[in-house]
This record gives C-alpha cells, structure tokens and sequence, in this order.
C-alpha cells in the first residue's frame, strides 16, 4: 500500500488507541485489526497456502505496547500440533475452510486466542 487515504488514517489511529488501552475489548481490538489488514492478511494467505499447503495467518497482539505486531503463516502440520482441546473449533475450521477462497486468522492476545474465517472480499 503506497499510501493510507483518510479512513485507513482513522482505521489505524482507532487501532493504536485499542492496543494502548490495556481494558479494550478483544473483539473491538480484532475488529479494528482486521478491518485495517484484513485484505493484505487474506492475499498473504492466499500466497503462502500456494507455497506451503492449509494453515493460517497467525496475529500476535499479546504486548501491544511494543509497538511491533507479529504475523506469520502457520502450516496445518505445525498448527495442529499446537492445537488442544480447548481448540476443537480452529481445528474444525482448519479442516473445513476453502483456502482459494477464505483464509483463518488467528489473533493472539494476552488472555488467548480468537480466530476469524475472512472471505476474499473483506
């Protein structure tokens, strides 16, 4: 993205408030994330599941204040041996998500985890 218009400017600077308020709400944070990132997350990984087979995005907002967030692509071997009980439903979603044309992201937060399901028109 070369440059941010005026509502990406708004998207991020709602974000950066989000990530400072320690008692900001997981689905706001993720919310605002996504609605900022959400297309780049998908064509990620839309292009590492045609490298390196099913997985997903992986988002580490668990020390916002550092001011770096870390993503990556996960493969499902490496995913699914992190995977617990408590993961039935990525587990699930893993097995079930059409990679050409939807792409999991996993947010990671200090008190867990969510994940999202995006469409290829996010």
């Amino acid at each position: 993205m070369s440059s941010f218009d005026e509502q990406q400017r708004q998207r991020l600077h709602k974000l950066r408030a989000l990530l400072a308020d320690p008692g900001a709400n997981i689905g706001a944070v993720d919310e605002a994330y996504l609605r900022l990132e959400g297309e780049q997350l998908w064509l990620d990984a839309l292009a590492r599941y045609r490298e390196q087979g099913r997985g997903a995005m992986m988002v580490d907002l668990r020390n916002p204040a550092s001011g770096a967030i870390e993503v990556y692509y996960l493969p499902e071997p490496l995913l699914r041996a992190d995977l617990g009980p408590a993961d039935a439903a990525l587990a699930q979603a893993l097995d079930s998500y059409k990679p050409e044309h939807e792409a999991l992201i996993v947010i990671w937060h200090r008190h867990g985890s969510t994940f999202y399901r995006l469409g290829e028109r996010c």
